[in-house]
């Protein structure tokens, strides 16, 4: 049969005319996006299925094709005529059972690492500019509503995945739906098996989906038209009922010509009973079909001449509450100058096309509110606010939602109260209230109250820093505001103390997270979720999209779940600590973010660094040979554990991760370094040192070394806290720890962890990389560190803070020096002259195969006073200092603190930092 043809230009056109299309996709649209096709998904079904009969885990990386395709040959329902794609069917109703095993399989394959596709993102935008409002799939995946989770647009989808599900299906749409045409997987109602695809669907549903198809042009993309379901039993026997598919079909097919057609018979009846009303649009795959059509509405499609006019007729359970209308308020609740300004910035970062001011009045406006649900239009054309609305621009939102509020708690001795807050003790709770973005005014000018600057000195320069890290402070307060459950009682609860500020937010995690962290009990989800965003992974799920959605087209909010994320890298850099994750059996969510360490002079303003580096003449060990060149390569992970996990190796060499590249010392153009299988072999460089400072800078070089560093001191048996560059040694099982090494005149033993009364002591240093001229160094400078259990329960810094201060207050004297060698002596392994930092080496590398890695080696002088004639301070903090430092009264006074401390819960967790591990 000869197919009437169209160009992508018809397809253009659908959008500038007449009634929206409706899509239909298959699994085409969604292989960019890590989701197999069919045949491929039968090569994966297969070594499952030869994984489960052999007594393996499906995941067991061992099992290779040699393994499992003799299996699939044995099989009876395998046929060696048929081509793979033609065993999906059978392969799922033969190997995938009982039903569970089936489902865990879809969930694992389904559940990609790789990024949404371009035409899963261009068709989220069609969507939210209501260009697109019914999306038909015979999938299972989610991609499509992740990609609207992620960038809020638009605000709701309604998804139709059961039986249940059937009765939301509409053609008067407020928002747009998504119609799983083969059922779900998670409620066991997929159809995949034969007999599944071949029984009709349910009369429920087709009865649904005919006005759809009777009122809209339907394009088809991505799906090859093969299952009697969705082909015989709903588009050619209802032809006639939908009156011939008037609006016209597009079957979108990849690479189509009239000498090749490999359209199936389905399609071909399809076309035949439908006549000119079928065309065939030749494409060159989904992508470049979305992000055509997605160009054409941005610049010929004038969406603001005739708004769609949306009216609910009744509110669906599923919905946010932040779409429920508020039908005692009205529009001139709303404060309308700032709102205008507010859309206005609002459309602009969204790409939402303004029309010229003469078109620009309040009927636009009015008809704006309703399209982004922050207003809401009944059948009788009556207009309401909407929750989120009335909390966005109402003058007093407290008129209808007593509870949008914020109570702020101030705590501390009367002279800091009075000195930054300028109130008394009798004055210490304020109320905020006012529409959302007033609130965030006003609460983040009484942070900037707490939050006044100070110069920290130390080190070659001083530098003005804050107390709290001003970015994490205000996305602090917006997730509050924008996640807070507004309709619960209690109020967003503030608590600012002299060395912290807690933020108490009413409702806990909503359940699309709690989904993502499927497994993980009640007790344990809070420290799971504040793992997974310390380790850069975003977790997307929004209780309120529409509040969301209009705090990011302000600028004030972070896309994609990543706003915890910064304010925890912004914590890190600013050496504060932070915890967060859901409280109250998840009935609430709690941030605390301490205050910086450092102790201001309240008359100078000023304050010295924790980590203050002092440089003498013998506290600098000489870096004498780096490894000539760094290499690097492209790589698609973009996280330190993504390399770990798809290597599945015990052992790599140090690297780093940066602008989509990794970057390492070890060479990358061999298979025997373990690196390779995640790198793009055809993507291998390296430059030298020089090279590489000049394009990526020193502070990416010295982050290099740090890695190695780490596997270095982790070699000689310390714990490592890479954040602050501080390093010491646990207890030993026999509790003090003591270690024997040859002094500058004889062998000498020294107690590095002794027990105190209530805590343990641990002799420490930190330490970093720095360039001198024309030469690095490793500096040095012994420290304390105070923990709870002799390991790494660390003690809060505002605990023993002024203790280990008066600990190190000493001039640069023998026993500094002492300390100094005993650690050279530690990091050198006891050797003279120079050493070799120790990174570690893969056992599974053959020994035949070492020489091919090529390791790479930094050498450090192992002996003080190497840097002579540099003009370095000679005392290690300006401040007063005694060589002869008693320090029992004030050792008496921190063991009486320490002692209330473990009185108190969560000791460990106020005092734990981030050490090493083998795989982080």
């Amino acid at each position: 049969m000869v197919f009437q043809t169209a160009t992508i230009g018809r397809l253009r056109s659908l959008f500038s005319q007449g009634p929206e299309p409706i899509f239909l996709l298959g699994a085409g649209a969604s292989v960019k996006s890590g989701i197999p096709l069919s045949h491929d998904m039968v090569e994966k079904i297969a070594r499952w299925g030869y994984c489960l009969d052999n007594g393996l885990e499906p995941k067991d990386p061992r099992p290779r094709r040699s393994d499992w395709y003799p299996w699939l040959r044995r099989q009876k329902w395998y046929r060696e005529d048929w081509e793979l794609v033609a065993h999906y069917p059978a392969a799922v109703e033969n190997t995938l059972r009982p039903r569970q095993t089936r489902k865990d399989f879809f969930l694992d394959i389904l559940k990609t690492q790789v990024e949404p596709s371009s035409g899963y993102k261009h068709l989220a935008e069609l969507m939210a500019r209501e260009h697109v409002r019914t999306v038909l799939t015979t999938n299972f995946d989610t991609i499509l509503q992740d990609v609207c989770k992620a960038n809020k647009r638009p605000h709701h989808i309604e998804v139709i995945q059961t039986t249940s599900d059937y009765t939301k299906l509409s053609t008067s749409l407020p928002y747009s739906q998504l119609v799983y045409l083969h059922g779900s997987v998670e409620h066991y109602t997929d159809k995949n098996t034969v007999a599944e695809i071949n029984e009709e669907l349910h009369p429920d549903l087709v009865s649904k989906v005919l006005p759809f198809l009777r009122d809209h042009p339907l394009i088809v993309i991505g799906y090859r038209g093969a299952e009697p379901s969705i082909m015989k039993h709903l588009l050619i026997d209802n032809a006639a009922a939908a009156e011939g598919y008037r609006h016209g079909i597009y079957w979108c097919a990849r690479n189509y010509t009239e000498d090749s057609d490999s359209l199936t018979p389905f399609v071909h009846e399809l076309a035949g009973e439908i006549q000119a009303n079928f065309q065939v649009v030749p494409i060159d795959g989904f992508d470049e079909v979305m992000e055509d059509l997605w160009h054409h509405v941005q610049q010929h499609v004038q969406d603001y001449h005739q708004p769609q006019v949306h009216t609910v007729t009744e509110e669906s359970p599923s919905l946010p509450h932040d779409f429920k209308k508020l039908t005692d308020a009205t529009l001139d609740d709303f404060d309308w100058p700032p709102m205008r300004v507010r859309l206005l910035q609002y459309c602009q970062t969204t790409v939402l096309q303004i029309p010229p001011v003469g078109v620009r009045n309040d009927d636009w406006f009015t008809q704006l509110l309703c399209n982004q649900h922050l207003a809401s239009r009944t059948e009788e054309g009556n207009i309401f606010p909407t929750v989120g609305g009335y909390l966005l621009f109402a003058e007093t939102p407290q008129h209808q939602i007593q509870t949008a509020q914020v109570v702020v708690r101030l705590k501390g001795d009367a002279k800091w109260l009075r000195t930054v807050f300028d109130i008394s003790e009798g004055e210490t709770e304020q109320i905020i209230v006012g529409n959302l973005w007033a609130q965030l005014e006003d609460i983040y000018t009484l942070f900037s109250r707490v939050n006044r600057g100070f110069v920290l000195k130390g080190g070659r320069h001083s530098k003005n820093v804050s107390p709290y890290p001003p970015d994490a402070l205000r996305e602090i307060v917006v997730n509050a505001l924008v996640h807070r459950d507004y309709k619960k009682d209690a109020p967003i609860l503030i608590e600012i103390e002299q060395t912290y500020i807690r933020v108490h937010n009413p409702g806990g995690l909503v359940q699309d997270v709690v989904d993502q962290m499927r497994g993980t009990s009640q007790e344990e989800i809070k420290s799971v979720f504040e793992t997974k965003i310390k380790g850069g992974n975003s977790i997307q799920g929004y209780r309120n999209p529409v509040v969301a959605d209009l705090f990011y087209g302000a600028a004030e909010m972070e896309k994609a779940g990543s706003g915890l994320s910064k304010v925890w890298q912004a914590s890190e850099e600013n050496n504060n600590e932070v915890s967060f994750g859901p409280v109250d059996n998840n009935t609430a969510f709690e941030i605390t973010i301490s205050r910086r360490p450092e102790v201001v002079d309240d008359t100078t303003g000023t304050a010295y660094r924790e980590d203050n580096f002092d440089r003498y003449a013998s506290n600098l060990l000489e870096v004498s040979s780096f490894p000539e060149v760094v290499w690097h390569a492209g790589t698609d992970a973009r996280k330190i554990g993504e390399v770990w996990d798809k290597t599945g190796a015990d052992w790599l060499p140090p690297f780093m991760l940066y602008a989509e590249r990794l970057f390492t010392f070890d060479m990358l153009s061999t298979p025997a370094n373990p690196l390779y299988p995640i790198i793009d072999a055809n993507d291998i460089a390296k430059m030298t040192v020089d090279e590489f400072i000049d394009v990526h800078g020193e502070q990416r070089f010295v982050w290099l070394l740090n890695t190695c560093f780490f596997r270095h001191l982790e070699a000689q048996g310390l714990w490592v806290d890479k954040t602050r560059k501080r390093a010491y040694f646990p207890k030993t099982d026999e509790n003090a720890r003591e270690v024997t090494y040859q002094a500058r005149v004889r062998r000498a033993t020294r107690k590095v962890v002794k027990k105190r009364k209530n805590y343990w002591e641990h002799k420490s240093f930190w330490f970093r990389f720095e360039r001198f001229g024309d030469f690095w160094a490793l500096v040095l400078l012994p420290s304390y560190v105070f923990t709870t259990d002799g390991e790494d329960a660390r003690l809060p810094r505002d605990l023993v803070n002024k203790f280990s201060n008066r600990h190190q207050s000493r001039d640069y004297n023998n026993v500094v020096h002492n300390d100094l060698v005993f650690w050279t002596q530690v990091l050198s392994g006891g050797k003279q002259g120079t050493f070799a930092l120790n990174t570690g080496q893969a056992d599974t590398i053959a020994a035949n195969e070492i020489h091919q890695l090529s390791r790479p080696q930094i050498r450090i002088t192992a002996n003080l006073s190497a840097t002579e004639g540099l003009d370095f301070k000679a005392d290690a903090r300006g401040i007063e200092r005694s060589d002869k430092l008693d320090t029992t009264q004030l050792e008496a006074e921190f063991s009486q603190a320490v002692s209330q401390l473990a009185e108190e819960e969560d000791v460990n967790s106020d005092g734990t930092y981030p050490f090493t591990a083998s795989r982080n």
